[in-house]
């Protein structure tokens, strides 16, 4: 995604880097100002990168994207913190939603390198949710039934990146999945404190997402441009300027 745009890999993680070190030391103003300044960086990037590529999936990732970020901004808010805690769940749930949707579009009418079945990811996925519903589940009091329904949501993403191994070259698929590990690994470490009270804690959970939002989108990029080459040879003009 970045290659051509390697000053944005140095502001992001710059900037990522520079969030977790404000977490870490409570200074609560500049870490909110630099967690909320990642994705706006990425969806600068997508634009400038691809700005003459119309690829009709870029739409559902900035929608993905754009949920995290709200789901991320409810999270910071400390009054009525069930409430707001609540609407962040439910946004990222929606997010969840918009990136399975992505993944299952980023492999309809393409033919499977060989026959799609029920592997160990899969198998992995299935104990995921189950043994994290299963630990979590009776700490989560009030949240309960929002984060069931996130984490159902969340597998069906995990489970659709996964298959997306069958149809997409091989550095997409692996760049995404790792992504949707990092997210995963956020979601773990968030559950036993939702509040986000302990620093060393909401700084990884910061470091996991940061790192999941910059994979994910690096691999459905490299499909996209892939396919945009594509495009390319069969129409020579596709990258002219309008």
């Amino acid at each position: 995604m970045f290659r051509t745009k390697f000053h944005f890999i140095l502001l992001y993680f710059a900037v990522a880097m520079l969030g977790v070190f404000s977490c870490i030391m409570g200074w609560i103003v500049p870490f909110y100002i630099f967690k909320m300044s990642i994705i706006p960086i990425i969806v600068v990037c997508i634009i400038l990168t691809f700005r003459k590529i119309e690829h009709p999936l870029i739409p559902i990732l900035l929608t993905a994207i754009f949920f995290s970020f709200l789901g991320d901004f409810f999270f910071l808010i400390k009054i009525e913190e069930d409430l707001f805690k609540i609407l962040g769940i439910t946004t990222f749930t929606v997010a969840q939603i918009s990136y399975s949707i992505l993944y299952y579009l980023s492999t309809r009418n393409k033919t499977p390198k060989k026959h799609p079945g029920f592997g160990w990811l899969e198998l992995f996925i299935v104990l995921t949710l189950i043994g994290s519903l299963y630990v979590l589940t009776p700490t989560l009091g009030v949240f309960q039934i929002p984060v069931v329904i996130y984490a159902i949501t969340t597998c069906v993403a995990f489970y659709l990146a996964a298959r997306r191994r069958f149809f997409v070259p091989f550095k997409s698929f692996v760049l995404v999945l790792l992504g949707v590990f990092a997210f995963l690994t956020s979601d773990l470490l968030t559950g036993p404190d939702i509040y986000l009270n302990n620093s060393l804690m909401h700084a990884a959970v910061f470091a996991f997402t940061s790192i999941g939002h910059y994979l994910t989108v690096s691999g459905m990029m490299k499909q996209f441009l892939s396919e945009s080459r594509v495009e390319a040879e069969k129409d020579p003009n596709i990258f002219s300027s309008t």
